[in-house]
């Protein structure tokens, strides 16, 4: 069965994976003694990471461990929301 895609065709389940996304709520506790992903819920994760919370490092470690869990590469992974608090909402 064939999709559309933006004016483009599905050809398999494949491609269809591929341009789903998926949005994820990490809470991120920055300057931790240990680098932890845990999950809450479906939609929702604690992230401990070692790094301070200047000039992006805790969001980079934050991308490190999610590209670990969900076996994809940091590249696909987005922060969408609160590049400068805890609570951030990723794109995976």
């Amino acid at each position: 069965m064939n999709f559309l895609k933006n004016k483009g065709i599905y050809h398999n389940a494949d491609d269809i994976m591929e341009t789903s996304n998926m949005f994820i709520k990490v809470k991120v506790f920055p300057s931790s003694k240990k680098k932890e992903l845990i999950k809450k819920s479906e939609d929702q994760y604690i992230a401990a990471v070692k790094e301070k919370a200047e000039r992006g490092f805790a969001n980079r470690s934050v991308v490190d461990l999610l590209s670990c869990h969900f076996k994809i590469p940091g590249g696909k992974i987005k922060l969408i929301k609160g590049s400068r608090s805890r609570n951030k909402i990723f794109e995976v």
